[in-house]
C-alpha cells in the first residue's frame, strides 16, 4: 500500500518536459484523488525548489479527507527527496517517508553518503529520535522513487521513445529493486507512461502506475489499483 500511494502521489507531478528540464524551475501542483466510489477522497500537493549550490528539494504530501478518511484512519503520507545535480543527474542525498495514521506517526530516512560509500536507513516511531536500522555499501548510484521520477522528467535517463523502457536501480532494502519506466504510444496528442518496480532476484513486478500527459507534457491523470480499495485515480486541479 505504501508503494502504491507513493507512486500515485509522486507520478502526478513529475513528467519529462524539455522546458522544465532546462531550467529546473520551482513549481507547486495540486491534485484531487478518487478512491473507488469516493470522489475527491484525497488531496495531494507536489512542490519542487532549488536551495542553492545545485541542490534541489522535492516534497509530495497527500492526505485522505472526507468520508474516505474513516476507512484509512485519516491517513497522511509525506515524501521528501533532497538531490544534488552532479555528473549530469539529480543524485539523492536524503530521502524520507512519513506516515500519520490513527493518531500514530512513523518515519524512515535514507542517508546517501557517497563520499564514504555508505547508504543508511534510519527509522523512528512517534516523535522520538531516529535510530539506525540498516546500512550497506553504496557501490553505485541508487534512486528513491521521487528522485528517479525527477530524473525521468529532466531527461537525464536517456531518450524517451514509445515502446522503449528506461531502468534505474532503486533502494536495495529490503531487497534490491529496479525502477522501470515503460514509454507507451501517443494517442490524440496524449502520452502514456507506466512506472513499475521490479524487486528481488525473481524479478517480480509489483504495483504499476499509469500516467497520462497532454501534448505539453503536463500530467492530466494518473491511476493504479490498490488492493481492496480498487482503482485509485488522480487529476490535476491547480498548477501551471
Amino acid at each position: 500500500m505504501r508503494l502504491s500511494l507513493l507512486l500515485l502521489a509522486a507520478g502526478l507531478g513529475l513528467v519529462p518536459g524539455a522546458g522544465w528540464a532546462l531550467n529546473l524551475q520551482p513549481e507547486d501542483l495540486v491534485y484531487a484523488v478518487d478512491v473507488a466510489v469516493f470522489k475527491d477522497a484525497a488531496r495531494v500537493t507536489v512542490s519542487f525548489k532549488g536551495t542553492g549550490n545545485n541542490v534541489y528539494e522535492a516534497e509530495i504530501d497527500g492526505a485522505v479527507q472526507g468520508f474516505a478518511g474513516l476507512f484509512t484512519g485519516r491517513r497522511r503520507d509525506r515524501f521528501r527527496s533532497r538531490m544534488s545535480f552532479t555528473e549530469g543527474r539529480l543524485k539523492p542525498l536524503y530521502y524520507s517517508e512519513e506516515v500519520w495514521r490513527r493518531g500514530r506517526y512513523r518515519r524512515r530516512e535514507y542517508h546517501f553518503d557517497r563520499a564514504n560509500g555508505r547508504l543508511e536507513l534510519w527509522t523512528a516511531e512517534g516523535m522520538g529520535p531516529a535510530r539506525l536500522k540498516w546500512q550497506t555499501d553504496l557501490r553505485q548510484t541508487v534512486y528513491d522513487p521521487v528522485s528517479a521520477l525527477y530524473n525521468l522528467r529532466a531527461g537525464t535517463l536517456g531518450a524517451i521513445r514509445a515502446g522503449e523502457s528506461l531502468v534505474v536501480p532503486g533502494l536495495p532494502y529490503p531487497r534490491p529493486e529496479d525502477i522501470i519506466f515503460r514509454i507507451g504510444p501517443q494517442q490524440e496528442g496524449r502520452q502514456k507512461v507506466a512506472m513499475q518496480v521490479r524487486q528481488g532476484a525473481s524479478g517480480d513486478e509489483l504495483e504499476t502506475l499509469y500516467l497520462l500527459f497532454d501534448r505539453y507534457w503536463v500530467p492530466v491523470a494518473a491511476w493504479t489499483w490498490l488492493g481492496a480499495f480498487g482503482k485509485v485515480s488522480g487529476r490535476l486541479t491547480a498548477g501551471p
